[in-house]
């Protein structure tokens, strides 16, 4: 069995199966290389159609006000700038906010590490018995793809066997796969003495599987599943639209990915991807958002996964429409 450690499987806690992984050491070609050029270029034209499409840095002022807003990846990539913008602007700040620190984190590490029946299914039905057939099929191949025995994977709780299977192991395989630029800025923040606060509790991604329909928590599952099939592609992927700064590219390309390699339907994949961007995106920076305006902090810096920027819903277009000017930034 190759089992993730579990400090790994906890940074996917909150982010997505596209959102979370730097793909340091995968190789091979990646989404982008592999979908068809006229169907992605129009795919990927539609995708950036969205507001504040483009930037992981941005700039939001409301009268002698100012927000940073910068999306992260969670796992390590040397690309980072550690050395330009970013300790100026953490040592700036009067308050930094993630989505959660890394200190409550730990904390919940060391609560599963202690307690794995936390990670478990307690009573009622294992996945094997609440899912269909064809999607425990797809789960059970998935957790063998990716080292993980089905017996095990039956008994996880769903957020939990979604943090087990959305990373590959060529992509925490590095010397520090856990330093992301969140860690990095949570270093920065220490070494200034700025003070870090979570935007919503650690445990948010169990209560947002729990609260799913059957229907909804089977097309996630469904999806996660047949995203295993590419997962090396699928995290390149993930790093090219992220230092491109096109952070929402993920989506048609995990759509193509699910249709056209995973085998699932249309509806079946669209469906998996509304619930995604729905439950862990949008109705997250919805949440989100009084959190950040309700601060009195002159000066705060907000440090997000970077699905968490653009788009209607997104962090940026949610500022905007409370009164903030937006100004992109070099990144």
């Amino acid at each position: 069995m190759t089992l993730l450690p579990l400090r790994i499987l906890l940074a996917a806690l909150g982010f997505a199966i596209w959102a979370a992984a730097s793909g340091a050491t995968c190789t091979g070609p990646s989404l982008y290389d592999m979908m068809p050029a006229a169907e992605r270029d129009a795919a990927l034209a539609e995708a950036r159609d969205v507001p504040f499409a483009t930037g992981l840095r941005w700039i939001a002022r409301k009268g002698d006000r100012r927000i940073d807003i910068v999306g992260t990846l969670h796992l390590d990539d040397p690309r980072f700038d550690v050395d330009g913008w970013l300790p100026e602007t953490v040592a700036a700040s009067d308050l930094v906010l993630f989505e959660t620190t890394v200190s409550e984190m730990q904390a919940l590490e060391r609560k599963i590490g202690e307690n794995p029946r936390l990670a478990l299914i307690q009573s009622g039905p294992s996945l094997l018995e609440s899912q269909p057939p064809e999607t425990w099929d797809r789960l059970a191949e998935a957790g063998r793809r990716q080292g993980t025995p089905p017996w095990m994977l039956a008994r996880m709780q769903p957020w939990f066997a979604f943090a087990t299977l959305a990373i590959p192991h060529c992509a925490v395989s590095g010397k520090d796969p856990l330093n992301g630029l969140d860690r990095r800025i949570d270093s920065f923040a220490q070494h200034h003495d700025v003070p870090v606060l979570s935007l919503e509790p650690v445990t948010t991604l169990r209560h947002l599987f729990e609260a799913l329909s059957p229907a909804d928590l089977t097309a996630t599952l469904d999806l996660l599943a047949v995203g295993t099939l590419d997962a090396a592609p699928a995290f390149l992927a993930t790093r090219e639209a992220y230092f491109a700064q096109t952070p929402f590219d993920v989506i048609p390309l995990g759509l193509w990915q699910a249709t056209a390699r995973g085998g699932l339907g249309t509806d079946a994949a669209r469906h998996g991807w509304a619930v995604f961007e729905r439950e862990l995106i949008s109705k997250r920076n919805h949440s989100w958002l009084p959190v950040i305006l309700g601060r009195r902090e002159h000066r705060l810096l907000v440090a997000v996964g970077a699905l968490h920027l653009p788009g209607e819903d997104g962090v940026l277009n949610l500022l905007a429409r409370a009164g903030y000017r937006l100004e992109r930034a070099p990144f």
